[in-house]
């Protein structure tokens, strides 16, 4: 997996360190240091969007057995929404949204 983390707030190696989870499929670990920086008020917006477009990327994960692409779609809705989107979110979310014109209007709104 690859993703630029270049933020002030929470520690690159924090972020890399759950990146090194999702790589090696330990997807209980990731999902559970990224919903703590979702859950902290003190981490900022962009800190929060990158935890929400990784939960959203673990929910389409094949080998993922908890898997799930309702939850995976409001993760990366709350990433596209953010002030500081991913840009590949907006690709993940357009591959598993069953509605295409939902999908569009969602990027038209960016």
């Amino acid at each position: 997996m690859y993703i630029t983390i270049n933020q002030k707030g929470f520690s690159k190696m924090e972020f890399k360190q759950i990146i090194d989870y999702i790589d090696n499929n330990d997807y209980i670990s990731a999902e559970k240091h990224l919903s703590a920086i979702q859950s902290n008020n003190d981490n900022n917006e962009k800190d929060i969007s990158i935890a929400n477009y990784l939960m959203g990327y673990i929910n389409t994960r094949w080998n993922n057995k908890q898997k799930s692409d309702f939850k995976a779609k409001q993760f990366l809705l709350n990433c596209i929404d953010s002030s500081y989107p991913i840009p590949d979110a907006f690709y993940i979310y357009a591959k598993i949204e069953e509605d295409k014109n939902i999908a569009l209007n969602h990027l038209k709104k960016v």
